[in-house]
Parts: structure tokens; sequence; C-alpha cells
């Protein structure tokens, strides 16, 4: 299968993804769904946990063109491919792998705990992908943000992350789609993430 059409075909379960979570998140409590507690840890789980991505002084931005949104923005690293996939939500491509990072917003009714928002994000990661689970919080440009991280296909190919809070009734989402044939090693795909949030900014 040719790398364009995996990543479309990640590209459209990703926006479908983000739909069916506006339904969930919008009508969800905090304890609707046990499955998407983060508490009981498989040994997959515990492997794929990683140190908390916050960037730091050595970190180095990237400098490709923004990703923006009425939330925030975020720039893509230089030369990769910008796309918009549907009004909400927009992501860059690495033309030389299946990686690539996106950012979307949903509008909520109410101003959503961050627990509650997290929990019910998890529900679209636990049959699809089990190993994807919520580590710590980190901090975002200043606000507290979730984090979710793990292998995201049955092949082990696709390392995701996505982080996501509530701003300006709106819940915004980051996410992160890396090749672990090109980003082999923990310590490249934590210094890839550092250099995307180092780039972050609130609206």
């Amino acid at each position: 299968m040719g790398r364009s059409v995996v990543r479309t075909i990640l590209a459209l379960s990703l926006a479908t993804a983000v739909l069916v979570g506006c339904a969930q998140d919008e009508g969800a409590g905090p304890g609707d769904d046990a499955a998407a507690t983060p508490d009981a840890k498989t040994g997959a789980e515990e492997a794929a946990e990683t140190p908390s991505p916050e960037p730091t002084s050595t970190v180095v931005p990237v400098t490709g063109k923004y990703l923006e949104l009425e939330t925030g923005r975020m720039r893509a690293p230089e030369g990769w491919q910008h796309d918009e996939l549907i009004s909400t939500m927009i992501s860059a491509s690495d033309v030389d792998s299946l990686s690539w990072v996106s950012m979307g917003e949903i509008l909520f009714v109410r101003e959503a705990p961050l627990d509650e928002i997290a929990e019910n994000s998890l529900t679209n990661h636990t049959t699809s992908s089990p190993d994807v689970r919520r580590l710590p919080d980190v901090t975002l440009d200043g606000r507290e943000v979730y984090h979710f991280a793990g292998i995201e296909d049955p092949e082990g190919v696709i390392w995701y992350e996505e982080f996501g809070a509530m701003h300006n009734g709106m819940k915004l989402t980051v996410f992160v789609r890396l090749d672990t044939t090109k980003y082999t090693t923990e310590a490249e795909r934590q210094e890839f993430v550092d250099s995307l949030l180092a780039t972050f900014e609130w609206a």
C-alpha cells in the first residue's frame, strides 16, 4: 500500500474520530465509560510510557509554516506538506514518511473539566489503538493539557501522541503521528515532539 493511500486512510480516520468525539464529549460525563479511565496498566501500556514532552531550554523549535485555528497555532517542520482536512482541522505531512501532525477544535456547550474531556477522548483509542494510553498532564504555553501516547497501529509502525484542553469554549487537540521506521528511537521522537510544542501558542 502506498504512503499517500495510508496517510489518506489515517487522515479520514482522525477526522471521523474528532466528529465522533464531539458527539461523545458534549453528552458524556466523567464516569460514563469505565474503559476510558487511565488507572489500569497493561504490559504494553507500561512499555508505551515516555517522559513528559514539555519543552526545555535546549529544544530547537521547528521553523515551518504555522498550522492555525481559532483557538491556537503551532508550526510544522520546514518542507512538510500542509492540508486542511475539514474546516476545524488542519495538518502537515512529511513527504518522505508516514509522519504527520494536525490540530483540531470542537465547540463545547460548556466548559468541561480536563479529566472529563481526556477520558472521553481516550475512548476513541480503546478498541482501535489499545496501546495508546493517558500519561501525566503537561503544560502547553502556560496551560495544563492532557497527554496520550503509544503505538497506534497493529503493525507497530506509527507512534502516536495527543494533547488537548479547553480554551474559549472549545476543545483544542494536537495530534502527532511519527513513522517509527524514520524516527526509530524514543529520544528522536521526544526531540521531535518537543520541537513542535515549543512553537505552540494559544489564541
